[in-house]
């Protein structure tokens, strides 16, 4: 899942934002410092929130490519705040629906199911050298599937914001343009949200099945965004 890898490669970029406590600080605002590659702050700013509201969900359609080669699925988008973020996708064949994997994050882990190949993986944050190597925490990616941080742009990573819907406090990125650059191709998704419902994202976690095996991270990425390739 395109998502969860830039999760994974947002360390990639040469700088990262890192997401703060201070006082004096609303909870509409966040810390965000700007570290540079060799660990050291280039940039303090208070960043802004979008919307004041807690949690919403809304019907996801997405588009995944690699090179020549695309898929759609639809799905839902769930974020609440300081709690879970989840994302479910849904490939259509023949009318027939299948719900192909899921993306979970919340303070104490990354989740990652291949529902296809029944297989999963749930790491912590200090577990993925990417992450741990900055110091990188949910409360550093959360703000991602809000746009509070705003355009991304790196060497290893792109996150744009082309627009954003009315809510009844602020406002929330209803399509989202990712990019992540590999070696050979890299791997796009194109993300539109619709029929977003404001305060209706409950905390339900996903509940992986015993008969799911349990692999690395790597393995699971590359089987859902293997439709693309």
């Amino acid at each position: 899942m395109l998502v969860a890898a830039v999760a994974v490669s947002l360390a990639g970029c040469r700088s990262s934002r890192h997401a703060q406590k201070k006082k004096g600080v609303t909870p509409e605002e966040t810390i965000m410092m700007e570290w540079n590659e060799n660990g050291r702050v280039e940039k303090v700013e208070v960043v802004k929130r979008n919307t004041s509201v807690g949690s919403l969900q809304a019907k996801m359609d997405i588009t995944l490519s690699r090179g020549s080669k695309s898929v759609h699925c639809t799905g839902t988008y769930r974020v609440k705040r300081g709690e879970m973020v989840q994302l479910n996708l849904v490939y259509s064949v023949l009318f027939v629906s299948v719900n192909v994997g899921t993306l979970e994050l919340t303070p104490d882990y990354i989740l990652l199911v291949d529902r296809v190949g029944k297989r999963y993986c749930r790491v912590g944050y200090d577990e993925v050298p990417q992450l741990s190597r900055h110091g990188l925490t949910y409360a550093d990616i959360e703000p991602l599937f809000w746009g509070d941080k705003g355009d991304v742009k790196g060497s290893a990573v792109s996150c744009t914001f082309d627009e954003w819907a009315d809510l009844a406090e602020g406002r929330f990125p209803d399509k989202i343009s990712l990019t992540l650059r590999r070696s050979g191709k890299d791997v796009k998704a194109s993300i539109a949200l619709n029929n977003i419902k404001e305060g209706d994202a409950q905390s339900v976690f996903t509940d992986v099945s015993k008969k799911y095996q349990q692999v690395g991270l790597d393995v699971v990425m590359n089987a859902i965004t293997s439709v693309a390739r």
